[in-house]
């Protein structure tokens, strides 16, 4: 409802208004306490994006989301633009978060789990990829992975009622 006294304050106009807007809820992140599961393989399309930090290799312009660690703030306070520092290797760490592997959690505990494992891994810019029942998310970084990962957290359904 939108509602004024404007301009004397000796009248009130409202009005309902329906809006058409949707959101999607991500589950809370639960706290840092468990350790994510990883394992290392070659995850393929993630390996061209995700270097490792061995060898400096040079700077290449900023792209929206390139890990805010890998900025180099440095050019960018001498003026040069926003850079992103590029690293030869391929140490590349992978995880596959699954929802079996949780099964000692109800679900909302679950769906939090996952979740923290999904950004902590997107913040350490590591590959990462989702297992739930009907659902399989294949590895890989990104901001548009993590958010992939997100909404089939946020849009699970486990049968019992929970959307």
């Amino acid at each position: 409802m939108v509602a004024t006294r404007h301009p004397l304050g000796l009248f009130r106009a409202w009005a309902v208004v329906h809006g058409d807007h949707h959101a999607i809820a991500w589950p809370t992140p639960a706290e840092r306490s468990r350790t994510p599961p990883g394992v290392a393989t070659d995850t393929g399309g993630a390996q061209e994006h995700a270097q490792g930090d061995h060898d400096f290799a040079g700077l290449r312009p900023f792209q929206p989301g390139d890990s805010l660690r890998r900025v180099a703030w440095k050019a960018y306070a001498r003026g040069q633009g926003l850079h992103t520092k590029q690293y030869a290797g391929t140490d590349v760490v992978s995880h596959v978060f699954d929802w079996d592997s949780l099964p000692a959690l109800g679900t909302e505990a679950r769906l939090s789990q996952l979740c923290r494992w999904v950004l902590d891994a997107h913040e350490r810019g590591e590959a990462f990829g989702l297992r739930l029942p009907g659902v399989g998310i294949e590895p890989n970084v990104g901001t548009a992975h993590r958010e992939r990962c997100l909404n089939a957290l946020a849009l699970f359904e486990d049968g019992h009622g929970r959307a």
